[in-house]
């Protein structure tokens, strides 16, 4: 009957160390998952950093191109006030040529600034989207850390039970060998 008790223990034991191995396995592949996501949140954290900063980025250009256009307005109204009034004037023409080359070099000056105006504009948006849609990347990673984390803290207290359980049923096979030892003769 001991020997039966013996291998009764001895199989115990066996399976709560192949059950401990078990939840030893889980809880490092849920702990890889984790960091991994984890590493994954930060990533979005970072691009999302990024993003933010070209939009700080377009939103300067915007203003500067806002700031050049109405300077370049009160240059534009000068120069074509300069023109007018040397057209005016039949026997200038050297002045009326340079009026006119200065008037067409700020006209292509505020459609290039307008240009930069648009295209600040409209990565200013792009940017925006881009970032919306990081920041509900960057949520759903956040979340799934979450999850990991509470699966890993399950795992850990499952783990340690289990540990407990092999400590158990090492005692239990170690008091019933040494049964068996005093019983011996």
């Amino acid at each position: 009957m001991s020997t039966t008790t013996l291998a009764d223990a001895e199989q115990s034991f066996n399976v709560a160390r192949a059950a401990l191995s078990e939840r030893d396995a889980q809880l490092e592949a849920g702990e890889k998952a984790l960091a991994q996501a984890k590493f994954e949140m930060l990533q979005f954290e970072s691009i999302l950093a990024k993003f933010k900063k070209e939009i700080s980025n377009c939103e300067v250009d915007i203003k500067t191109a806002r700031y050049r256009q109405v300077g370049l307005n009160a240059e534009k109204q000068q120069a074509a006030d300069e023109l007018a009034k040397a057209i005016t004037n039949p026997n200038a023409f050297s002045t009326i040529e340079k009026a006119f080359d200065r008037v067409r070099r700020l006209e292509r000056e505020s459609c290039l600034i307008v240009a930069e105006l648009a295209a600040a504009v409209s990565m200013s948006v792009q940017f925006k989207k881009w970032m919306d849609m990081a920041e509900a990347a960057r949520a759903a990673a956040e979340k799934r850390a979450g999850t990991l984390s509470d699966e890993c803290e399950a795992a850990r207290r499952r783990r340690d039970a289990m540990r407990d359980h092999v400590a158990e049923t090492r005692l239990k096979l170690a008091e019933i060998r040494q049964a068996i030892q005093l019983k011996k003769p």
